[in-house]
């Protein structure tokens, strides 16, 4: 059967619920099956909306989706641990490096010559 797809924010979506008018994000429309892939850059709810026409309120339909999710950013994860990395060595060479210790004076010589006896 031949249905519309699109992916909504929660504004769109909430704007849509008390009458506004029908903005989406993303769309495939009229299609009997298809595939995507779609990212998001922003963190928000979204709303996926199947629209399947008038007269089809008594068929049942089966759609799958399939999802991954990331929620890192590479890059930031990979600049984190070489921060930590230097803060390691930085300890090591911190721990290591003591400060100078005092210069200590060796025993006066004597001045007198020891008996024998």
């Amino acid at each position: 059967m031949i249905v519309s797809f699109y992916i909504l924010n929660s504004a769109q979506f909430a704007s849509h619920q008390v009458g506004g008018a029908f903005n989406f994000i993303y769309s495939i429309k009229d299609v009997a099956s298809s595939s995507f892939s779609y990212t998001v850059s922003s963190q928000d709810t979204y709303y996926l909306w199947l629209d399947h026409g008038t007269g089809l309120s008594n068929t049942a339909e089966t759609v799958y989706f399939q999802r991954s999710i990331v929620t890192h950013d590479t890059f930031r994860l990979e600049l984190g641990f070489i921060f930590i990395a230097v803060a390691v060595v930085d300890l090591v060479f911190a721990v290591r490096i003591r400060t100078p210790k005092t210069p200590t004076l060796p025993p006066p010589v004597p001045t007198v010559a020891p008996r024998n006896p």
